[in-house]
């Protein structure tokens, strides 16, 4: 997913809804920020809804990524 963004941001890569971005963006910013429903602290239940988030972007925005991961291999 981060290449993705990269990809989108740089240019090279456009062929992309902005609401599979603007997604995906959403779930790598939840998962880095300290910021959490249950705080990263809290030993394995911490990643829990960070999983959950990540996890539910994917299969939300799966065809997109494989359409991208053609697109890259490609390249």
């Amino acid at each position: 997913m981060g290449n993705m963004v990269s990809d989108y941001a740089n240019g090279s890569y456009r062929e992309i809804p902005i609401e599979t971005i603007t997604a995906i963006v959403v779930a790598i910013l939840y998962v880095v920020s300290p910021l959490d429903l249950i705080p990263d602290a809290t030993p394995v239940v911490g990643y829990v809804d960070d999983a959950a988030v990540v996890s539910f972007v994917l299969s939300q925005v799966h065809k997109d990524i494989d359409h991208y991961r053609e697109w890259k291999q490609r390249q």
